[in-house]
C-alpha cells in the first residue's frame, strides 16, 4: 500500500515538473535581455497607407454601430413648444441628423452620451441632452438619442445638438462610440 502511494507522489511529481518545464519554455524567451540597438529607423519611401477621413454622408462602424451624418445645421437658439428659448452658452448650436445601425447580433442600447464632437484645436463638445426633445419632432414623444434600444439589423435616426464656438463646421469632427462597453470609435469630419 505504501509503495503504490509513493509511486503516485512521484507521478504526480513528474507530471508537475512536465508541466512547469513546457510552460516554463515560453516565459523563458520572455526574461532574455534585449541588447540595444544602434540601427537607424527604415526611411519611409513615402507610400505610407493614409488613413482615410469620413465625410457626412459616409458611413463608418464602431464595433458592432454604423454612423452616418445625413445632415449638419447651426442655429443661434432652440425654442420648446412653450415659447421658451435655449441659447447655447458657446455661440452655437451644431444640431446634427445622425442614422445609427445596429450590425450585431443582439440589442444595443444608443444614447448621445456616446458622441461628441471635436474642434481643430482637439477641445471636446458633449451633447446637449436639455434641447433633445425640441430637435426631435418639436418636443413630442421622441428624445431622440436617449436610451434608445437598437434591435439587431434596425435603424434609428434622431437629432443631437452641440453647444459649440462659433466657427464653421468643417473645424469639428464627430466621434462616436460602438456602445457604452466598447471601445471602438467613429469618426466623421463636418464637410
Amino acid at each position: 500500500m505504501k509503495k503504490k502511494r509513493i509511486f503516485y507522489i512521484i507521478g504526480a511529481f513528474l507530471l508537475l515538473g512536465a508541466c512547469v518545464a513546457a510552460f516554463g519554455e515560453d516565459d523563458a524567451s520572455v526574461d532574455e535581455p534585449v541588447e540595444a540597438s544602434d540601427d537607424k529607423p527604415a526611411i519611409s519611401s513615402g507610400k505610407e497607407k493614409k488613413e482615410e477621413i469620413a465625410e457626412i454622408g459616409d458611413e463608418v462602424e464602431a464595433g458592432n454601430l454604423t454612423y452616418k451624418i445625413l445632415s449638419v445645421e447651426s442655429k443661434k437658439s432652440i425654442k420648446n413648444p412653450l415659447g421658451e428659448t435655449y441659447t447655447p452658452g458657446a455661440g452655437q448650436y451644431l444640431v446634427l441628423d445622425v442614422e445609427v445601425k445596429n450590425t450585431g447580433k443582439e440589442n444595443i442600447t444608443m444614447d448621445s452620451a456616446l458622441t461628441k464632437l471635436i474642434d481643430a484645436e482637439g477641445a471636446e463638445y458633449e451633447a446637449d441632452r436639455q434641447v433633445d426633445p425640441w430637435i426631435n419632432d418639436g418636443g413630442g414623444q421622441s428624445l431622440g438619442f436617449f436610451l434608445e434600444p437598437i434591435n439587431p439589423n434596425a435603424k434609428k435616426s434622431g437629432k443631437i445638438a452641440f453647444d459649440v464656438p462659433e466657427k464653421p463646421k468643417e473645424n469639428f469632427t464627430f466621434v462616436a462610440r460602438g456602445g457604452f462597453l466598447s471601445g471602438d470609435e467613429a469618426k466623421i469630419k463636418l464637410k
